[in-house]
């Protein structure tokens, strides 16, 4: 018999075996459980119909396919119905079920034939046999495919071995093996004899033998069949393709012809272009000699401006002093003795005593005329001894410890209380004259966007809203337009004043809303007016900076892909003083997770804005925090300009005024960022930082609890380590660690008593190796890795001393996310101020700790202190990361034994596109190189200098310019204080 149905399938091989089976059995009923492309189905029926046998037989599978056959579409199963059922539809049935659905189907001990070919696993074929065992009937063989396969998890042959212990059987070994198994008491002669044959090895290989080579030429059938389609279909193609050239050919004479055309017009258009090209040169040379006359003028100009603030100081500090006002006594005093009549010194003296009241107090008229009896009656007896004994000793102290006087430079100046800010602000904030050569170069820009100004309304204090139209009318940027959407307001001088400024320049739209909606709604009524390609954000009480629109501009031409753009802001109060100025980092993702920091002033891609669905209603008060969220997720061209161009308004009802102004915005912002986590599959929580309303740590699931290693590199000084060792094993709740301590050269036996107490207490954590070279933090470390078998590394010093429990969780839940490199913790001196809160690049010519000697219960710089925060940098006294991570950088670098290995490490991370992190809830006690010691010798200060040098030479850009630090704060310190120099 030739089999008819042919698709692939590692069934060939069997088809002629079940042609026999089926002729020897002649089964009442035969099931198949997976059938897959029906070769071994179809063969049997073929035998069926050909021997006109009374059987019925049933195929059961759901035809989606499982991890051993692979998934596969409707098309399997609609391909093997159209053969299946008009041909043997009269006694065969396809059945879309599963196994265990399809049995109750099934009386008990009706199966005469039951051939097993599901799911492969050992557990999913055993529980096939023993659902389907009850429905044997008692002459029933039952088959099972591939039982000579023992990879990808295939188990069959597993199952085979035990019930062939159990039953008469035969294997076949050829095409993935075939089992039959001789369930039934009462089996056919035929299938006995096949049985039997198991005692006898010659006969075994010959029925092997014999069917193998019939499946082979089944196999080699189907091949030909193939090949011969094959055949056929290339003979199609191959006319196709002649055809396809001939047409080619004519199309490529045609391009030919019209190529020759466009090389004559090429050779035309770049003639044209050079001519071009020559023109723009010449063009560019002359605008980049003008730009260079520009910036040589602003330079000199803002030169003579800052020689002009600093002259005027010292004159109004001089005039001020009491030096001055003894001077001026002074030299009233030396008129007078130079004079030849009476009368005109005590002229002298009396205009000087009237000039100079802040010194000597006022005096009634009356009590002027008797001081000036008295010195007429004694002369300068009086004056020497009266007014210098009575005042000097005041002056001079005065003089001792005089009070620095800082004012504005100019009345376009805004003004503060804050002495350094107002010196910032003299520095930095362009004045009336600065304006203008701003506005002149605005003409050589190629890129002016229009900028749409989102301003919802409802009821602002009259004088406030005035001033923040007024700030828009003022910007020297002209091509914006300022879109105010009423929310109701109940104060007639609202609408009064939004038709008012709506007739005085056409730029400034209106839409007054008919209901109340809240601040996101009325947002979005703003929005919906806005033509603008950016929309820019502005609260309806606060003030834009004069050259807030033309700092942006000025930007998206330098980055025109720039979708979000963000600024520096302060705090100006109902009297107009400027407060509290916000010098921000430049854009940081996980800081961001932690508090609105990009706030004030904010310019957004509109189309981005629109795509994302505009405000959201029912997150009032954190509304722009949410939008920035989900803005974020659709973009990383985010840039920060690094200057105060916003003014935020403190009075009774703003924001600004404190945290208790709009409480319900702290409950929308966890909101906000509780949905970032979800929409971010980065499963975690948001929990608010207690007693500042605002600010938020996130808490991130640990996927998997890895292996963290812990690398300890050690020198003596037991007592510092035995700390460390026993805080970690007492005080860890992580369960997965282990420790490893590097010793470099100890001497003393206490140390060694130290090591071997730990190898008995943690047999299982702790390991010990001995390094004996010159001290090389890089070196030992790198070391120490090799022998480590952590998933993550956590480097830690000697001399800390843990204080958080859970801070290996803590770090874990950072490290493993792929965008994190390295992850630091809060290190605390012992009497609590800070060790390490992050490192700043820059401060003392290389990097230095954040707020170092600051109190850590104080929240720091903006709440720097009390929440997660990137940083460029961390230090490596505890410091993790992924092992991954690790060997991409290839690790510390051994040029860098003793300082700045661990801020080189986390700047080659940086430079490989991940990000480091601060946790301000890991927190530890750190009491800083107790075993190295300081560096005090003069060979330890020269490789100090060696290091610093070789920092300088390969970082200097990040040095001088670290993304999360603001240009504007001093490098002098670790205080984040103003930088006015």
């Amino acid at each position: 018999m030739k089999a008819e149905w042919l698709t692939p399938s590692a069934w060939y091989g069997h088809v002629p075996f079940a042609f026999w089976l089926i002729e020897n059995l002649q089964p009442k009923t035969l099931v198949e459980l997976g059938t897959h492309y029906g070769v071994s189905f179809c063969a049997f029926n073929q035998a069926i119909q050909k021997l006109q046998l009374n059987t019925k037989s049933y195929a059961v599978d759901t035809w989606e396919g499982d991890e051993h056959s692979g998934l596969y579409g409707e098309e399997v199963f609609s391909q093997l119905s159209a053969y299946h059922d008009p041909k043997y539809g009269s006694f065969s049935r396809l059945i879309r079920s599963t196994f265990d659905q399809a049995v109750s189907h099934f009386p008990d001990q009706s199966i005469d034939l039951l051939h097993i070919d599901g799911l492969h696993t050992y557990e999913a074929v055993k529980h096939d046999y023993e659902t389907w065992f009850a429905k044997l009937s008692d002459r029933a063989v039952v088959i099972f495919h591939d039982i000579n396969v023992r990879e990808r998890g295939f188990g069959v042959w597993q199952l085979w071995q035990e019930l062939s212990q159990q039953y008469p059987h035969f294997s076949f070994l050829h095409y993935h093996g075939l089992g039959v198994l001789g369930v039934g008491k009462n089996l056919p002669k035929n299938a006995i004899a096949l049985f039997e044959a198991n005692s006898n090895s010659e006969l075994v290989f010959q029925i092997r033998e014999s069917f193998a080579r019939l499946g082979t030429g089944v196999a080699e059938s189907w091949s030909k069949q193939e090949q011969q389609k094959e055949v056929a279909k290339l003979a199609v193609q191959l006319q196709q393709t002649q055809a396809e050239l001939t047409n080619s050919q004519q199309q490529l004479q045609q391009t030919q012809n019209v190529l020759t055309q466009t090389q004559a017009e090429l050779t035309n258009s770049q003639q044209q272009l050079q001519q071009t090209q020559s023109e723009l040169t010449q063009s560019q040379r002359k605008l980049k000699s003008v730009q260079n006359e520009l910036t040589q003028s602003q330079q000199q100009l803002q030169k003579n401006f800052h020689q002009q603030a600093q002259l005027q100081n010292l004159i109004t500090a001089m005039e001020s002093s009491k030096f001055w006002q003894i001077r001026t006594l002074w030299l009233g005093w030396k008129q007078a003795l130079n004079l030849n009549h009476r009368d005109e010194v005590y002229q002298a003296y009396l205009n000087s005593f009237a000039t100079n009241s802040s010194v000597i107090p006022s005096l009634e008229k009356k009590k002027i005329n008797d001081r000036i009896a008295r010195l007429q009656e004694k002369g300068w007896e009086y004056i020497f001894t009266k007014i210098f004994r009575d005042k000097l000793p005041k002056l001079a102290k005065s003089l001792a410890h005089p009070e620095p006087i800082v004012t504005r430079i100019d009345e376009d100046i805004p003004p503060s209380k804050d002495s350094k800010y107002q010196q910032w602000l003299n520095k930095h904030y362009p004045r009336q004259i600065d304006l203008t050569r701003m506005s002149e170069t605005l003409s050589l820009l190629s890129y002016q966007p229009k900028i749409s100004i989102i301003v919802p309304v409802y009821n602002p204090p009259e004088a406030f809203f005035r001033q923040a139209i007024e700030s828009v009318l003022k910007q020297i940027y002209p091509d914006w337009e300022l879109c105010l959407a009423d929310d109701c307001s109940t104060k007639p001088y609202v609408k009064e004043i939004l038709e008012e400024y709506a007739q005085k320049d056409s730029r400034i739209q209106v839409v007054f809303r008919q209901e109340n909606g809240h601040i996101s709604r009325a947002s979005n009524s703003a929005l919906d007016i806005a033509t603008g390609e950016y929309i820019a954000l502005l609260d309806h009480d606060d003030l834009l900076a004069p050259h807030a629109l033309y700092e942006m501009v000025m930007l998206l031409n330098q980055h025109p892909e720039a979708d979000m753009i963000y600024s520096d802001e302060d705090k100006i109060d109902e009297n107009n003083w400027h407060k509290d100025p916000f010098f921000k980092m430049d854009w940081c993702p996980d800081s961001f997770l932690t508090r609105m920091y990009t706030c004030h002033l904010g310019v957004y891609r509109r189309s981005i804005v629109t795509e994302i669905g505009n405000f959201r209603p029912g997150l009032e008060g954190s509304q722009d925090y949410d939008l920035v969220l989900r803005f974020t997720e659709k973009t990383d061209k985010i840039f920060h300009i690094p200057k105060v161009l916003y003014h935020w308004r403190i009075h009774s009802e703003s924001a600004a005024s404190g945290t208790s102004a709009k409480p319900y915005a702290y409950e929308a912002a966890q909101k906000a960022l509780s949905e970032a986590l979800v929409r971010r599959k980065e499963p975690g929580k948001i929990i608010p930082v207690t007693g500042y309303p605002g600010l938020y740590t996130t808490r991130y699931e640990i996927k998997e609890k890895q292996l963290v290693s812990i690398i300890i590199p050690t020198r003596d000084l037991a007592k510092t380590l035995n700390t460390c060792l026993k805080s970690i094993f007492t005080k860890t709740t992580y369960p997965n660690y282990e420790v490893i301590v590097i010793d470099n050269g100890s001497q003393e036996s206490a140390t060694f008593e130290c090591f071997e107490y730990w190898k008995k207490q943690e047999p299982n954590r702790f390991n010990c190796y001995s390094l004996d070279i010159p001290f090389n933090y890089s070196a030992i470390n790198n070391y120490a890795v090799e022998k480590s078998q952590g998933h993550y590394l956590l480097f830690l010093n000697n001399d800390t001393e843990i204080i958080s429990n859970d801070w290996i969780e803590a770090m874990v839940e950072q490290a493993q996310r792929r965008s994190i490199g390295a992850v630091g913790a809060l290190l605390l001196y012992p009497d609590k101020t800070i060790q390490h809160a992050g490192v700043v690049l820059g401060i003392g010519g290389v990097a230095s700790h954040s707020h170092k000697g600051y109190p850590s219960l104080l929240p720091g710089y903006f709440g720097q202190v009390i929440t997660i925060n990137n940083y460029s940098a961390i230090t490596g006294a505890c410091l993790m990361c992924r092992r991954e991570v690790f060997q991409q950088v290839n690790g510390f670098e051994e040029d860098l034994a003793i300082a700045y290995n661990d801020v080189d490490f986390c700047l080659k991370l940086v430079e490989q596109g991940y990000r480091n992190i601060y946790l301000p809830h890991a927190m530890l006690f750190h009491y800083e190189s107790k075993s190295r010691g300081k560096e005090d010798s003069v060979a330890k200060q020269q490789r100090l200098q060696q290091e610093k040098i070789y920092m300088l030479n390969k970082w200097q850009s990040l040095l001088d310019n670290d993304p999360c630090y603001s240009p504007h704060l001093t490098r002098n310190a670790d205080d984040y204080s103003i930088k006015i120099l």
